[in-house]
């Protein structure tokens, strides 16, 4: 999907007004998971903020958000 053919797809306006509903905690979550800033192992071990990027389950394959 091209995202600049469908944006004219988006309710602009209700998701503004989502956004502004939810908690200041809540909307930084949110934007952290839109722009994959998520704190998964991958992302702490690119930062030096821990020794793995591997998932805390299952040890085997770099956590992620997908």
């Amino acid at each position: 999907m091209n995202l600049q053919q469908n944006c004219h797809l988006v309710n602009w306006e209700a998701l503004g007004a989502l956004h502004r509903r939810l908690s200041w905690t809540r909307r930084a979550t949110r934007i952290k998971f839109l722009f994959r800033w998520a704190p998964t192992n991958s992302r702490q071990w690119l930062m030096g903020h821990s020794d793995t990027d591997k998932c805390p389950l299952c040890n085997m394959d770099p956590e992620t958000t997908a």
